[in-house]
């Protein structure tokens, strides 16, 4: 049922741009605003009918928690018949009230409560088998090498166009559905564990092309940069033509101020002006109005490497998402659920607003390797983790059953 849903899903990433491009092509931004405004609107209707009929379909859905496990107690409290049974439902009422005092005097605020629930719940996760597993999920939060906002205005900034990058996401698409179709095909032939294992090694040795654009041929990848901070861009400069600095005039005498001082100063004033302005352009201007054209053309090898990393690296990302959220849905207690996918959520959430941050520190394009670089450590850090947890999963899984005591096999009498 995951790979289904995600197939679908990444269905939906490759068809949604072409659909919506070519409705806004056709008939303009104004009716492709409307459509997918009706879309949405429609979605809205359609999730909230199929979890309404979910919600009623199911009686246990329609239950709190609560409930359930006083209806489940309720049977012990059926046999306490007679004096003794309504004595003790008479003294529950008093219970109820002792409780009441007692949270009344031990003065426990809202929000300490709420930290003593957060703790429980983080000690409850690292502590589970699973939690080298979900750290690896979490930690490929932590990587710019996906196509995000942030990594296509670095390939935007680098000369691709708009079109080829939209067709480029819907390729990427496409090697995610292809993860997410082979997910059952792995899963039957080495096992879920396994699979997993595949996925991470999968993307971690296609993120190295990601690595190496950084140094190929082209990169404006600057290690010093992260010291000045030079302000670059991978486009070729261009400026609007700058008017023409009017000759000046010589001014008219006035109240006895001799004209020729006066003319010579307003030359020399021209003259610091231009040579300032020449020092301060960029070195392909030869002139305030015009640019030099371009001796070489910019080599793309570095953009290359980079989007064939991140294409490729998506087959293994969506086998090794869906194993850990498979992990995470059968190696997980029921009871423990709620406590463990809530703090798995709280991690993600965590490494994904470390990049953010890491992005407003290196914000520019010459320090974009630095994050590529960063990202390819959080990776190979997540295949390490999962990898863990593999050999702690095998070793395990090999142990012979304890058997309780009493029930050991004994030989038979003759």
């Amino acid at each position: 049922m995951n790979s289904v849903l995600r197939t679908v899903d990444l269905s939906t990433e490759v068809l949604a741009p072409v659909i919506v491009g070519a409705v806004m092509t056709s008939f303009g931004l104004m009716v492709g605003g409307i459509v997918i405004a009706a879309w949405n609107v429609g979605s809205l209707l359609v999730e909230y009918g199929l979890l309404h009929h979910l919600f009623y379909s199911n009686p246990h859905l329609q239950k709190s928690k609560g409930k359930v496990n006083n209806e489940g107690g309720s049977g012990e409290g059926e046999e306490n018949i007679g004096p003794e049974g309504d004595k003790s439902s008479q003294e529950l009422p008093d219970m109820e009230a002792e409780r009441q005092r007692r949270r009344e005097g031990q003065g426990m605020s809202r929000a300490l409560e709420r930290l003593t629930v957060a703790w429980s719940a983080w000690r409850a996760y690292m502590h589970h088998p699973v939690r080298n597993a979900g750290l690896g999920l979490a930690l490929l939060f932590m990587t710019v090498l996906a196509f995000d906002n942030y990594s296509r205005a670095f390939v935007y900034d680098s000369g691709v166009s708009e079109t080829v990058l939209g067709l480029l996401t819907a390729v990427a698409s496409l090697f995610g559905i292809f993860g997410s179709l082979a997910f059952p095909v792995l899963r039957k032939k080495v096992g879920l564990v396994k699979t997993g294992l595949v996925g991470f090694c999968c993307e971690t040795l296609c993120l190295t092309l990601c690595v190496a654009s950084v140094f190929a041929p082209g990169s404006p990848f600057d290690a010093s940069a992260i010291l000045y901070g030079p302000i670059t861009s991978g486009k070729a400069p261009t400026l609007p033509n700058a008017p023409a600095i009017p000759a000046a005039s010589p001014p008219t005498p006035q109240y006895g101020f001799n004209a020729s001082s006066v003319l010579s100063d307003s030359r020399s004033l021209v003259v610091d002006f231009n040579s300032t302005l020449e020092e301060q352009l960029p070195p392909d201007l030869d002139s305030v109005g015009g640019v030099q054209e371009e001796e070489e053309e910019q080599d793309f090898t570095f953009v290359i490497l980079f989007l064939t990393g991140i294409i490729t690296s998506r087959f293994g990302l969506w086998l090794a998402d869906l194993t850990v959220t498979q992990i995470l849905q059968e190696g997980v207690e029921e009871g423990q659920r709620g406590a463990i996918n809530g703090v798995q959520s709280s991690l993600n959430q965590s490494l994904d607003l470390l990049r953010s941050v890491l992005l407003i520190i290196l914000p520019r394009r010459e320090t974009f390797g630095f994050l590529v670089l960063l990202s390819f450590l959080f990776v190979s850090m997540a295949f390490l983790m999962f990898a863990s947890y593999v050999r702690t999963f095998l070793i395990n899984s090999t142990k012979p059953a304890a058997v309780p005591e009493g029930h050991q096999l004994k030989p038979a009498d003759v």
